[in-house]
């Protein structure tokens, strides 16, 4: 939540939703309990996709050119949303749109200077070199034994100090392919593809495409995705591992 909270204080576009006032129970010396104000909105796509409805060519691009211009503000700002769904982006009557949900959210700028801080503190922190040459005969051996500690330390310090990007993020039916695959680094291009799995449900929206709402459905849908959240009750193996054809 207090991720949330510091992503959406830093962001200002028509498109991302915004938090009005944060209230603070009186006496929550703890700060365990937080109240948080947003934008009112009258549905999402999620409902909007399951309604009668139908939509034509001008409602769909605009739809579409709105949800593009959150998500390119956001990756401006160096943000990524992670978990960009029908029900994250809510709609209003009159097809302005609003980005919201910002629990899975990074900020991989602050990723990258974290590190890089990290990593500077240590190198500040290190003694500095050891001449050989100004020590005594009796110490020379003592000090070259030291000097290889010093490095060992720093490279595992660097290794503790790196910090790499959550694996199992981006609801099942649009999560992408480097995130599937357990890549350890991603990109922008993660939320890209779950706005280009949004948009193919928006198209069913028009009615030559989906007569009815029973009609409309994911591009992706399944009920397992391994090896994030596999389907545990399959009966069939591959590799010892479970398999199942909803994967």
């Amino acid at each position: 939540m207090l991720r949330e909270i510091s992503i959406l204080r830093t962001m200002n576009h028509p498109n991302i939703i915004k938090i009005k006032e944060i209230i603070v129970p009186p006496g929550n010396l703890l700060f365990d309990s937080v109240f948080i104000i947003m934008e009112f909105a009258q549905s999402d796509l999620k409902k909007l996709f399951r309604s009668p409805a139908h939509l034509d060519d001008d409602q769909i691009a605009f739809l579409a050119y709105q949800i593009l211009c959150g998500m390119r503000y956001m990756h401006a700002a160096k943000v990524l949303h992670r978990d960009l769904k029908p029900a994250n982006i809510l709609i209003n009557e009159d097809c302005t749109v609003k980005i919201c949900d910002f629990g899975l959210s990074r900020s991989y700028s602050r990723l990258n200077e974290d590190y890089k801080n990290q990593l500077d503190s240590i190198a500040e922190e290190e003694e500095e070199p050891v001449k050989i040459s100004d020590h005594p005969p009796e110490e020379r051996k003592t000090q070259v034994r030291r000097l290889p500690m010093n490095r060992l330390n720093r490279n595992e310090q660097a290794k503790k100090a790196k910090r790499q990007l959550t694996g199992h993020v981006v609801t099942r039916w649009y999560r992408a392919p480097e995130v599937i695959l357990l890549e350890k680094e991603y990109s922008q291009a993660l939320d890209v593809w779950s706005i280009g799995c949004v948009f193919a449900e928006i198209l069913n929206m028009k009615r030559e495409n989906a007569s009815t709402y029973l009609d409309r459905g994911p591009l992706f849908p399944g009920k397992s995705c391994f090896p994030l959240s596999p389907d545990v009750s399959t009966s069939l193996r591959k590799g010892g591992y479970p398999s199942a054809e909803n994967d």
